[in-house]
């Protein structure tokens, strides 16, 4: 896996100090079996240090790392065993030698075993909320319980638009990602598809590459985890945008030919029956995904942007066709539902409900399970490698009703 890599009140709980030094994190973007990566943002230009060590009985001794003076904090970890929980806090130094130091609350993150034979992930989408982060926190508070590997957004977690900026202190960073995500970011790794909310001003795309430094080259990126191969594309307004990535989207399709599963996430859903359906930036160039993903043996495709719960059939793009690819529009955890109205492509649809899916991998299945903001299942497919689904062949006629704003 590569490196993926307002309010004070909000930060009592992430720090002990003496002093007031507004902070963000500690959080995970990458986590591997020898390795991991903690990003940590300060509210001035600070020196901070982290300082880990294994959590057990017999803990060994504390390693620290000094990161360069900014705003902006990454500690790569190298050098971890596998298979061990260790425990990490950061200390920032102050320019006032009068001032003691302030030191986080101890985090704590386990590093997976080799090999890795089943593991699971969650996958949701569209969680910005313009007043509070209430729904979104319901969801992700559900998070730990199935034990991820990592999480990953399908895109949207900010407003964007004139709550943009490139602070991670801003409202729009503290009130959809920091605060939510509170208690689950310090120990699994936060993976994101930039959808198009969080890259629609200059402040908004600075912001995304502080939050996340790996996006600093490209905002689509690829990556191994265990025998899954996944590919994170940048698709967050239109599927023409598709065009761009596919020479590097099949590249990295053909070095998954030994992997066990191949699965893409991208922000715009390249299937769906709701409110844009019929948008000629959902529509153009999506017949040519379909046939990539068919021809490369993708087994599923995850989206969001259209702001409800989506499962498609298996499709196939010819009738010569011997492989079908499984969509899923996950795109409803905080923000204003839109209404999907379903057809004969669709296995399941649910409207206005929150919801996040778990994947869980083995070498002979894939399975994925919805649940809705209670924590109940509402949907679930299973995929395995020996027996398959033939699938449908897709020859759409769009509808030609539109659902409003």
């Amino acid at each position: 896996m590569k490196t993926l890599s307002l309010v004070a009140l909000v930060c009592i709980p992430w720090i002990h100090t003496s002093f007031a030094l507004d902070v963000r994190g500690p959080y995970l973007t990458d986590l591997q079996s020898d390795r991991a990566t903690i990003v940590f943002h300060t509210e001035n230009d600070t020196e901070s240090i982290i300082e880990y060590r294994e959590h057990s009985s017999n803990p060994g001794q504390v390693v620290r790392k000094q990161s360069q003076k900014g705003k902006q904090h990454v500690f790569e970890l190298e050098g971890l065993t596998s298979g061990t929980r260790y425990s990490y806090h950061i200390v920032n130094l102050t320019q006032d030698p009068k001032e003691l130091v302030s030191r986080t609350a101890p985090s704590f993150f386990t590093t997976p075993s080799e090999p890795i034979s089943e593991f699971s992930f969650i996958a949701y989408g569209d969680s910005r909320d313009r007043y509070a982060p209430k729904r979104h926190n319901a969801l992700a508070s559900n998070f730990l319980k199935y034990k991820p590997s990592f999480v990953i957004s399908t895109g949207d977690i900010l407003l964007g638009g004139p709550s943009s900026s490139a602070s991670m202190l801003s409202e729009d960073w503290t009130l959809n990602f920091f605060r939510p995500l509170k208690g689950i970011i310090e120990s699994v790794p936060y993976l994101l598809v930039v959808g198009n909310h969080d890259q629609d001003s200059p402040a908004a795309l600075e912001g995304i590459q502080e939050a996340f430094p790996n996006l600093k080259e490209s905002f689509h990126y690829a990556f191994r985890y265990s025998k899954t191969h996944f590919i994170v594309l940048h698709v967050a307004n239109q599927m023409q945008e598709f065009q761009a990535q596919k020479i590097w989207f099949s590249e990295e399709l053909e070095k998954a030919q030994d992997a066990d599963w191949r699965i893409v996430f991208l922000h715009v859903s390249p299937f769906t029956t709701g409110k844009y359906r019929n948008y000629e930036w959902t529509l153009s160039g999506r017949e040519d995904f379909l046939d990539t993903c068919v021809r490369y043996k993708v087994d599923l495709v995850l989206s969001g942007h259209d702001h409800s719960y989506q499962r498609f059939h298996p499709l196939r793009a010819t009738d010569q066709d011997s492989h079908a690819v499984v969509f899923v529009v996950t795109a409803l955890a905080g923000t204003n539902p839109y209404p999907a109205l379903g057809d004969e492509y669709t296995a399941k649809v649910v409207n206005k409900t929150d919801n996040f899916c778990v994947v869980d991998i083995s070498t002979e299945r894939l399975s994925l399970t919805a649940y809705d903001n209670r924590n109940k299942p509402f949907d679930s497919v299973t995929l395995s490698r020996n027996s398959r689904e033939p699938g449908m062949v897709w020859r759409h006629a769009p509808l030609q009703d539109q659902i409003g704003e």
